[in-house]
This record gives structure tokens, sequence and C-alpha cells, in this order.
């Protein structure tokens, strides 16, 4: 079975954020998971932090997994591009992809390297909190561009 599982850094509390990732989620026929890393452990340095969550990251990320880590420096695509991206790793690399959303200082140079691809969601800077909602949304809508089900029009 298809599977995904979004890893992200911190605790969302939001129980309406929560409630739409939710509802996006149990549309989609791919099993999604989400795991959060609650670090209650602050360093004194922006660079120290992203090393920390890094490891912590990558300690918790099946080594089978294909790694995606959303980055603002990553490669942007758009909806169509995205399914697309989505069906052939499916087909052609692995069954299981994992998405990794780092902390309020992204992510470190230790997560990129380990990474498969390096995905941005855009130019725009989003609140840490609704990038996993934002993920889930542009996944919903691939599973519906790649089972032509109406819900993305052009």
């Amino acid at each position: 079975m298809q599977e995904i599982i979004i890893y992200t850094i911190g605790k969302n509390n939001s129980t309406a954020i929560i409630g739409l990732e939710d509802e996006y989620i149990k549309r989609i026929r791919w099993k999604i998971s989400r795991v959060q890393i609650d670090l209650k452990i602050k360093t004194s340095s922006s660079s120290q932090q992203k090393l920390h969550e890094g490891d912590a990251l990558l300690l918790k990320v099946n080594p089978d997994s294909y790694l995606i880590a959303l980055d603002e420096r990553g490669a942007t695509m758009n909806s169509e591009e995205f399914a697309s991206y989505i069906s052939s790793t499916f087909a052609l690399r692995n069954q299981r992809i994992s998405f990794c959303i780092g902390g309020a200082f992204g992510h470190s140079s230790k997560v990129i390297s380990k990474a498969n691809f390096v995905l941005s969601l855009g130019q725009m800077t989003f609140a840490h909190k609704l990038v996993p909602l934002l993920l889930c949304e542009q996944l919903y809508r691939a599973y519906t561009i790649l089972n032509k089900h109406p819900y993305h029009k052009k």
C-alpha cells in the first residue's frame, strides 16, 4: 500500500488546523500519518537548533523511505507536476514517501543532503503550523488529479 508520513518539528495544538488536515487525509486512499517531534531543548543559536532538530528528524524517518524535505530553497512545481511526481515516486522508487518539515529556522544541511528531493511550497513565507495543512491540501489535490476527480479546476 502506498504510504505517506509527514514529519514535523514542533507540536501543533490548533484543533482547527488539525481538523482541516484530518479532513483532507480522510479523503485520500493512500495511508497518511503524521509524526510530530516536540523537542523541549532549545539551543542558543539557530544553527545549533537546526542541527539538533535535524538529528531528531533523521532518527525518526524510516531509512527505506523516499525522503522529501520541504525547504524554501527547494524546487517548485505546480499541482499537476506535483501529482505526477508523487505518482512516479510511488511507481518507480518506493511505496513509502516521508515529508520532513523543519523547525522555524529550517533544515540543517545534514537533512538536506540526506533528502532524495527538496521541495518548496513557493516563495512566500508561511506560518510554521500552516505548512502541514498546505501539504495535506496539495496531497489531496494530487490524489484528485491522478484519479480524474473534479476538485482540481483550471
